[in-house]
């Protein structure tokens, strides 16, 4: 019988569980600390480089962020909210500016994919699954309290002055004190009022009047809720005629009456009338009543402690109105600074309503303009000690970890400019919805929490609200839900050409467009069904290019899909591409690795006895046709806690002897690859380039070996012993605190306790003074 035989052209189709007479040429049973590729053929895997020792924590969230060829970071964030970040260029631990900044009471978490990241130009995004995000409640230490006087006006009052006592209109609050600024005038106006003694109990809202001043009166405000809605009317006069009676009723909110005020003009014509006349009458009686007024052009302003209505008599002369109109054409161009009115436009919904103000030019009761505002008493603000972090890169470097100025509610109400969908509406102060995941998409931040996609406004990341209800812009923040007979939880994303693809744990969805030629608005947003894929929530999706690939878990090993043809119209197509080595992968995986530019992609895994292995898949497509798909394997010098590729190099957080390390491997070839004549690599791990200049290095000619001292923190110091021989020549017993003598090394002070068994033979040794300068390898009698 004749030999069979095979020709093979090279071996990089990687790892094939199949029989072998099923595999295809260049694929083997095995590719163990290899690289499979086109140019070089099957290459050994480059050594490593010792760039850092972090922090020796195995709980902390590792992350990376790529500025350019100068700045490139890793860094952590361990479970106390500490971040720690370093620069593998420079191999230096970045400063914190201001000192302490980079703990953060947000970031405290307990489960390993808590934290998340996003990083858009300088600023790296953190948000914490494990919080429930919320408006910001009144009286915190976060929300600001103010006063602001309404009533201006005093009679009989004093000038300005400080620490001056307030009385109750409406509230419970006591002892609160204020300094009153006047214009010196008597009567006069209150130009200024601010806050002296605190005092408690005091909510947003309350009212009073400041003692010595009267007429005057103040409302008590607190910015985590908009403006209250303070008891006001006006009521001006349209058209001056003879002989009209101009009046209008006041009720009390239960429909009580309260009482008339009421002016009449005289009927004879030669008798010169005025609006002042009118006015002055109106006012009289106002007081009467228990009113506080202001004349402001052709109109009253009036208040008081309750809440009233009005009923104006005569319509064709004279208008008024208290907290709301029916139609904007109703209000006057001369009103109270402030004066806050809900526009109701029809009876049959609450959808068309909005809110203005009165802004009086230069702050002060009289000509101005109504401007469009939030409804009264409403949460406006995001607690920001709930909402997600920002990590800064400072001009000059530095690094600021602080919380995120986010935009307050400043139009309509929550009918009209809804609150996100990880706000509890009906309880905004309370626990809403954990903010599983923030995506960058079409110049908006994205924020997936439960089955809820909320954006911010296009080109504004920090205003979650639409700046006007009266008319809806593109830019508006754009809300939308995935829908499925199974639980649709959000949590990763990924951008690609025809939308923005979100991976719930059983189902994937895109985020799209109806209409291109608008872009993407609340009218044409459109979230659809793509495919029903099990997903593995703690590994994020990457992108192959053109295609995308992501993971999930089931049985024993770990399987990985690659997503092609991604659009509306039908479904993906989807391709195991671990199918080959399906029984050879880990179960679990704690981070991915991805190069487009390397067509690399590189898993690590925290399986017990595989913790330092990494899994590598290697494809090379030219045009629509894949030339290379192949898996191979790397056993690293210590448990992979994270890695990273960035720049064709892949960094490692290796855990070698109980210390982390971070690790370089140069994919391709640089300047700080390590060449033997300029053209065979270096396959050393952990290596260190020694300064012979500062090393002390010496060369013993008779032994034919160099010494050289070891850099400070490039190799850890040792922390176990090791017994090289334990029978000794004497007769030995235990002994504590005991000195050792070297036979290699420099390292002085070192004391051990010795413990010895019955036949006089070393059995344990353990440290009892550490010394110094010692390390691994070091060797002593």
């Amino acid at each position: 019988m004749s030999s069979v035989t095979q020709k093979i052209p090279n071996y990089v189709a990687g790892i094939s569980e199949q029989p072998d007479e099923l595999k295809f040429p260049g694929q083997v049973r095995d590719l163990l600390n290899c690289v499979p590729d086109v140019t070089k053929q099957l290459i050994k895997r480059p050594g490593s480089r010792f760039l850092n020792n972090v922090r020796d924590e195995t709980d902390a969230e590792w992350f990376s962020y790529y500025r350019d060829e100068a700045e490139q970071y890793i860094g952590c964030v361990r479970t106390n909210g500490t971040v720690h970040l370093w620069n593998v260029v420079t191999q230096q631990e970045v400063t914190w500016d201001p000192a302490g900044s980079q703990t953060l009471a947000y970031l405290q978490h307990t489960a390993p994919d808590a934290i998340q990241f996003l990083t858009v130009n300088d600023f790296t995004f953190c948000t914490n699954r494990e919080v429930e995000p919320r408006m910001l409640a009144a009286g915190t230490a976060a929300s600001t309290r103010t006063v602001e006087c309404y009533a201006t006006r005093y009679t009989g009052g004093a000038l300005s002055a400080t620490n001056v006592a307030i009385t109750n209109i409406t509230g419970a609050g006591t002892n609160m004190t204020v300094d009153i600024t006047t214009d010196g005038n008597d009567p006069g106006v209150v130009t200024g009022l601010v806050i002296n003694t605190a005092g408690t109990g005091y909510e947003n809202g309350d009212r009073f009047t400041i003692n010595g001043y009267p007429g005057a009166a103040g409302v008590f405000l607190d910015d985590a809720l908009s403006a209250p809605q303070v008891p006001e009317g006006y009521v001006e006069v349209k058209i001056l005629a003879y002989g009209r009676e101009y009046a209008f009723d006041i009720f009390n909110d239960d429909g009580t009456d309260v009482g008339v005020a009421s002016f009449s003009t005289t009927a004879s014509a030669t008798t010169q009338i005025s609006v002042s006349e009118v006015l002055n009458g109106w006012q009289t009686d106002l007081n009467t009543l228990g009113f506080t007024s202001e004349i402001i052009g052709n109109g009253i302003y009036f208040t008081r402690g309750e809440a009233f209505s009005i009923n104006v008599l005569d319509t064709q002369t004279m208008s008024g109105f208290t907290e709301d109109v029916n139609s904007f054409d109703r209000l006057p161009y001369q009103c109270h600074n402030g004066m806050i009115v809900e526009v109701t436009n029809t009876d049959s919904t609450d959808e068309d309503n909005f809110f203005v103000v009165f802004r009086g030019d230069n702050g002060v009761s009289g000509i101005g303009v109504w401007e469009e505002t939030v409804a009264p008493d409403l949460l406006v603000r995001f607690d920001p000690t709930r909402m997600p972090h920002q990590l800064r890169r400072n001009a000059n470097g530095t690094f600021t970890g602080l919380e995120i100025d986010w935009q307050p509610l400043g139009a309509g109400d929550y009918n009209t400019n809804p609150l996100p969908a990880f706000i509890d509406e009906d309880n905004p102060d309370q626990d809403g919805t954990p903010i599983n995941k923030m995506l960058l998409f079409r110049n908006r931040l994205c924020f997936l929490s439960g089955e809820n996609v909320s954006t911010s406004q296009a080109g504004g990341f920090f205003d979650l609200f639409s700046t006007s209800v009266l008319s809806v812009s593109p830019q508006d923040p754009i809300q939308v839900a995935a829908s499925s007979n199974q639980p649709a939880i959000l949590f990763d994303g990924l951008e690609i050409n025809n939308g923005l693809v979100l991976f719930g744990q059983t189902q994937q969805y895109l985020l799209s467009s109806e209409d291109s030629a608008v872009g993407l608005t609340q009218d044409t947003v459109k979230l659809s069904s793509i495919a029903n894929f099990l997903y593995d929530r703690q590994i994020r999706p990457v992108s192959l290019g053109t295609t995308i690939a992501f993971t999930n878990l089931g049985g024993t090993s770990f399987r990985c899909f690659e997503m092609a043809n991604i659009d509306l119209q039908g479904e993906p197509q989807a391709t195991e591409l671990s199918k080959v080595v399906s029984l050879l992968l880990p179960d679990n995986l704690v981070s991915i690795a991805d190069s487009k530019e390397g067509n690399l992609l590189m898993f690590a895994t925290d399986d017990d006895g595989r913790e330092n292995e990494v899994w590598g898949y290697r494809y090379y497509n030219v045009g629509d046709e894949r030339k290379q798909s192949a898996w191979f394997r790397w056993e690293l010098p210590g448990e992979v806690l994270y890695h990273v590729i960035m720049r064709d190099t892949y960094y490692g957080v290796i855990r070698i002897n109980d210390e982390n390390k971070i690790l370089a491997f140069d994919i391709k070839e640089t300047e700080n690859t390590a060449l033997i004549n300029n053209d065979y690599r270096v396959h050393l791990d952990n290596r260190v380039n020694i300064d012979v200049s500062a090393a002390n290095v010496t060369f013993d000619a008779t032994n034919r070996t160099t010494t050289f001292d070891v850099p400070a923190d490039s190799i850890e110091n040792f922390t176990e012993l090791r017994i090289l021989r334990n029978q000794v020549l004497i007769d030995v017993a235990n002994g504590t605190d005991v000195a050792t003598t070297n036979v290699r090394g420099t390292g002085t002070g070192l004391t051990v306790d010795v413990t010895v068994n019955a036949n006089e033979q070393i059995t344990n040794l353990a440290i009892n003074g550490d010394g110094s300068g010692y390390f691994n390898g070091d060797t002593f009698t």
